[in-house]
C-alpha cells in the first residue's frame, strides 16, 4: 500500500533543512574531514568546489586555520548561493573562479587541482558515480579527491525504509537513499580504489517527540524523506515517528539517534 506523498520544492526544502541543521552535531566532522585532507596538499594549492553552496563550508573550514587555497573554483547551480560566495570569497581574499552550472558527468573542466571537494552535494548530482569520474580526471599529481556525505547509517535506513510506500506527486530533489555504500561500490566497480572513513556525529532530539514540538518534529521528517510529512495519512505516518523515536538513546539527559557522516576520498591514479 502506498500512501498520497507531497514532495518538497526549493523553498520549504530549505526551511526543514534548518530544522535538521539545528539538531545536528555532525558539522564539526565535516571541517574535521577537509582540514584533514586540507594538510596532505601542497603549498599554494588549486581547489575546485563542487555543489559550494552559499560559502558557508569554506569559511568554516578555512577559520581552523587551514591555508587558503591559491586558486578556488566553485561549482554552484543556483543563483542565491552563488552571490552568498561570492560576498565570502571577497572576505577571504583569494583568487577565484565562480560557475554556475549543475555539474554533469560530461561537465567539462578545462584545468587540474591539487583539491577537489563535494561536500554533501552528491544527492544533487544526476548519476553521482559518473560524476566523480569526471572529477577524477582533473585531479593534479598526488591530487585528491573528497566528497563527505551521509553514511548508510542514521537518515539514510529511514529513508529507504519508508520511500517505497510514499507515492510522490512530483520526483524528489535530493537522493536521500544515496550514500557513502553506493558511491564506495560503485567506484570499486569502475575500477577506482577508494579510502572511506566514516566519523562518529549524531542528532539531539531531546524533546522533539513533546507534544509541544509536533510541528518541529513534522518539518525534521520533512527533511529526513523529502515529503509534506505532517500531511501524510496514518498509519504510515505515527509508524515513522514510533521508528525514529526507537533508533534514539538516552545520554545523559539527552535523546540521542546516531547519524554518523562518511568521506570517501579518491587520490590521483593517472601517470602524469
Amino acid at each position: 500500500m502506498k500512501f498520497p506523498a507531497h514532495s518538497l520544492d526549493s523553498q520549504r526544502y530549505t526551511e526543514t533543512f534548518e530544522v535538521f541543521v539545528n539538531r545536528s552535531h555532525e558539522y564539526d566532522a565535516v571541517i574535521d574531514q577537509l582540514v584533514n585532507v586540507t594538510g596532505c596538499c601542497p603549498p599554494n594549492y588549486s581547489c575546485l568546489d563542487i555543489g559550494a553552496g552559499t560559502g558557508k563550508v569554506i569559511l568554516d573550514w578555512q577559520s581552523r586555520g587551514t591555508p587558503l587555497p591559491q586558486r578556488y573554483v566553485a561549482i554552484e547551480p543556483f543563483a542565491d548561493h552563488i552571490r552568498s560566495l561570492r560576498d565570502t570569497l571577497t572576505d577571504l581574499e583569494v583568487e577565484s573562479e565562480l560557475i554556475e552550472a549543475k555539474f554533469t558527468p560530461d561537465f567539462r573542466i578545462t584545468e587540474r587541482f591539487d583539491l577537489i571537494v563535494l561536500s554533501h552535494s552528491c544527492y544533487w548530482l544526476t548519476n553521482p558515480i559518473q560524476c566523480l569520474l569526471n572529477a577524477d580526471k582533473q585531479l593534479n599529481a598526488n591530487g585528491k579527491l573528497i566528497a563527505i556525505l551521509q553514511s548508510p547509517i542514521g537518515g539514510y535506513p529511514f529513508f529507504q525504509l519508508f520511500n517505497p510506500y510514499l507515492d510522490r506527486d512530483t520526483p524528489i530533489g535530493p537522493d536521500h537513499g544515496f550514500s557513502s555504500f553506493e558511491l564506495v561500490n560503485g567506484l570499486r566497480e569502475a575500477g577506482l580504489d577508494p579510502i572511506l572513513d566514516i566519523e562518529s556525529s549524531w542528532m539531539d532530539l531531546t524533546g522533539l517527540f513533546t507534544e509541544d514540538a509536533t510541528r518541529e518534529r513534522d518539518e525534521f521528517i520533512s527533511f529526513l524523506l523529502q515529503v509534506e510529512f505532517s500531511k501524510i495519512s496514518e498509519p504510515l505516518k505515527s509508524d515513522a515517528v514510533t521508528y525514529l523515536r526507537g533508533a534514539c538513546i538516552e545520554i545523559d539527559s539527552k535523546l540521542v539517534w546516531h547519524h554518523p557522516t562518511a568521506s570517501v576520498q579518491l587520490n590521483a591514479t593517472k601517470p602524469f
